[in-house]
């Protein structure tokens, strides 16, 4: 049952969370030092931003460093009322926001969807990633990045009729590369079990999923729960339709941030059905948090490539209920 103090812990770290939010977009309003500066203090070494509209990732460094050359003026920042989820220390803030200003002597006014994720490490939230798409905009998979923010530390693979027998059950290894294998690992089971349409696979892909799993598509609009994501892919493997699925892994981007993971992939879903053959590229962020030792699965960010990003939401039911109310900050 509940507590008093679970709920107000809850509470605390929802308000640290929205407190970081915040004190981001006044820092765009005035570009003070001592302010990017703290701002700088909560954010991970290795944190990145990836804009999946421009097909832009960097760094830390780079995204202070423009902070303090003040590359671009920022009149006005709104957010719609928005949603932070807490998974005991991960946190992920998502969120549809309005950017005005002037960039390189030109007006802009530009929406986003914006998801930012947060470790909790010795009691402090840090905010680690940031995931930006500009509504309206198709998402590219090309990625512009320089340095060691963007450099693939996972090798290509495919998933097919051949190859997911195997790699349904591969073994984890040991040592300092058994985090990054146990999260990919994941993603081989959850993509092999739609080749393979194995009973036992889906099961254990069921139980790596948080309670509280959720995915959101960014270009259908759509959010929805664990329950949501397993019924109708239960119904596929249980059909008779002759489906033939590859997905074919191009070189991927786990990070670790003590016991929060995130990976990023860019994926080609090719099935044939009665003959024909689709072909789809999908661009992926997968979050996990480390309980017990071992991954679970917490949400799933995705979005079909050269598709236009949704403003829209389609969802019914808590899980995209926004619990934060919106705010404007203006210069």
């Amino acid at each position: 049952m509940p507590t008093a103090r679970a709920g107000s812990d809850k509470a605390a770290d929802m308000a640290a969370i929205v407190k970081i939010t915040k004190a981001y977009a006044e820092i765009l309003m005035n570009n003070g030092e001592a302010a990017i500066n703290e701002m700088a203090a909560v954010m991970a070494d290795d944190f990145y931003y990836h804009d999946r509209t421009r097909g832009v990732m960097g760094s830390k460094d780079e995204i202070v460093a423009s902070l303090k050359a003040k590359n671009f003026v920022t009149d006005s920042i709104s957010l719609e009322p928005y949603i932070v989820r807490i998974f005991g220390s991960t946190a992920i803030a998502q969120s549809i926001n309005r950017v005005d200003g002037v960039f390189a002597g030109k007006a802009f006014s530009s929406p986003f969807v914006s998801v930012d994720i947060f470790t909790k490490e010795s009691g402090r939230w840090i905010w680690v990633g940031s995931e930006n798409d500009k509504i309206g905009d198709q998402v590219s998979d090309q990625l512009l990045c320089n340095g060691e923010v963007c450099k693939p530390n996972q090798a290509a693979f495919v998933v097919n009729s051949s190859t997911a027998p195997c790699l349904t059950h591969e073994t984890i290894p040991a040592g300092e590369a058994a985090d990054r294998a146990a999260i990919v690992a994941i993603a081989k089971r959850f993509v092999g079990m739609q080749v393979t349409k194995d009973k036992a696979t889906f099961d254990a892909i069921a139980e790596s999923m948080a309670d509280e799993f959720y995915f959101y598509d960014h270009t259908a609009g759509g959010i929805g729960s664990k329950q949501q994501i397993l019924s109708p892919l239960k119904s596929r493997l249980e059909s008779k339709a002759v489906v033939a699925p590859s997905f074919d892994f191009k070189p991927s981007i786990i990070r670790i941030f003590g016991s929060t993971g995130i990976a990023k992939y860019n994926i080609t879903v090719a099935r044939t059905l009665d003959g024909r053959v689709t072909r789809k590229a999908r661009v992926t962020t997968d979050v996990f948090e480390k309980r017990d030792g071992r991954w679970i699965w917490i949400g799933a960010e995705s979005e079909d490539v050269g598709e236009r990003v949704s403003e829209g939401v389609l969802c019914n039911g808590t899980i995209c209920t926004a619990n934060e109310p919106g705010f404007e900050v203006k210069r």
